[in-house]
């Protein structure tokens, strides 16, 4: 009986080790899923879309370039505003507070350095000054997912949360702090298209304070040609 109950416990025990994941076996499934090689190889993305909030549509466009450039134009009431990142400064151009250009600084700065990073930041994680571990399965409102916590280099902490069927990311919390205080910001993914080999989420919905806006993309195209001069902070 001893011995039955030994062997029940070791097929026990494999079976649970033949199931349970590891960060790397999910982050392996997810980047194949979201088509990562393809991404990897892309040199620039352009996105054409709206940003929804508080009743307004602003349309938008997004420019991202290899190695971290990023520019984002959006019109509001007649008129253009642009956030940029040459890969080492940022700026902006805000009409109605100035029609000069004026240089990114703290968080404006900090999210357009982000947001140059075609990649992201789960991919290569470790050569990007991040450590990351897999804190197991859990339900997000009916679905199991892998949830992943990330350390990142500037000090914020961020939670991705990955469909444990498909491997597509379905939301990113981030725990930062702002003039000494922790702000949780949730990005929430959804209407994923194959774009190019990659798997492109045509919407996001970002969640801060009770507030919430929607970003809604209506093209991706990917190796079209955006000229360096795009990114480059303009002459006064």
């Amino acid at each position: 009986m001893k011995k039955l109950t030994l062997l029940l416990t070791i097929v026990s025990l494999a079976f649970v080790s033949g199931q349970a994941q590891t960060l790397d076996e999910v982050l392996a499934k997810h980047f194949e899923a979201s088509g990562q090689k393809n991404l990897s190889a892309a040199k620039t993305i352009r996105i054409s879309g709206k940003v929804v909030q508080m009743g307004m549509e602003l349309p938008m466009v997004m420019k991202i370039k290899r190695p971290k450039k990023f520019r984002m134009e959006a019109e509001m009431q007649g008129q253009k505003m642009i956030t940029a990142f040459d890969g080492e400064n940022g700026w902006m151009i805000a009409p109605w507070i100035s029609p000069d250009p004026q240089d990114l600084a703290g968080e404006q700065l900090k999210q357009a350095k982000e947001q140059a990073d075609i990649d992201g930041d789960l991919y290569h994680y470790a050569e990007k000054g991040h450590t990351a571990k897999l804190l197991g399965k859990e339900d997000m409102e009916g679905t199991e997912v892998y949830k992943i916590q990330l350390n990142k280099k500037n000090g914020d902490t961020q939670y991705y949360y990955i469909d444990a069927d498909s491997y597509i990311l379905l939301k990113v919390t981030t725990k930062t702090q702002r003039q000494g205080n922790e702000l949780e910001v949730e990005n929430i993914f959804g209407n994923y298209k194959m774009i190019n080999g990659v798997a492109m989420p045509m919407s996001i919905e970002t969640k801060v304070m009770g507030q919430s806006s929607q970003i809604v993309f209506d093209s991706v195209q990917f190796n079209i040609d955006l000229p360096d001069s795009l990114f480059t902070k303009p002459e006064k």
